[in-house]
């Protein structure tokens, strides 16, 4: 080790060090073309921002897979009961669904009613439509075009937690609301 004793010769070795160094690239690198962030992606973003703001509360889970908006509404705050006849509590909140739905036209909205194995398939079937059609109706009256709108109905046949428990017959028992870019197919 090299002890300088003069404060000067310190400053001429460091600027000596320096120079050897190499400078950091201070200019941002574009990113590759499929690494780049799609108009698509970066609606779904704020789409899913004004979600989260708007809907509040966790009760309602909102994903963003990155080409689609998942929406789960657990059965217990959106049906008053066992039938299909919306919650009081909910019709506010699915209203301001539908005018964030308004307010990104290019999308295209799926709405799944799913049930728990409870029960005849055929009236679990029925049933999962006929909640997934209440929302439509809702959408409708609000304001969402039809062409952009769906509705079906799984019934029991695509359970996300075992049918065995109350606590996942409880995690069944949803809907689901899927929105995707205009163009995307919503036969999922």
């Amino acid at each position: 080790m090299i002890q300088l004793t003069k404060p000067l010769g310190l400053i001429a070795v460091s600027a000596f060090t320096l120079s050897a160094c190499v400078a950091p690239n201070l200019t941002p690198t574009p990113a590759a073309p499929n690494a780049a962030i799609t108009p698509t992606a970066q609606t779904l973003v704020a789409q899913e921002t004004a979600l989260r703001a708007g809907l509040g509360g966790g009760d309602i889970v909102i994903v963003n897979t990155g080409s689609q908006l998942d929406l789960t509404f657990p059965e217990a705050i959106i049906f008053d009961g066992a039938g299909a006849d919306l919650s009081i509590g909910i019709k506010g909140r699915l209203a301001i669904l539908a005018s964030n739905i308004n307010n990104f036209p290019n999308t295209t909205v799926g709405i799944f009613g799913h049930t728990d194995s409870n029960g005849p398939a055929s009236f679990n079937l029925q049933l999962s439509a006929d909640r997934a059609d209440a929302i439509y109706n809702l959408f409708v009256r609000a304001g969402v075009s039809i062409g952009r709108l769906t509705a079906t109905g799984r019934g029991e046949t695509d359970p996300v937690a075992t049918n065995l428990t109350a606590e996942g017959r409880l995690k069944n028992r949803r809907i689901e609301i899927i929105i995707r870019p205009r163009g995307n197919l919503m036969g999922i």
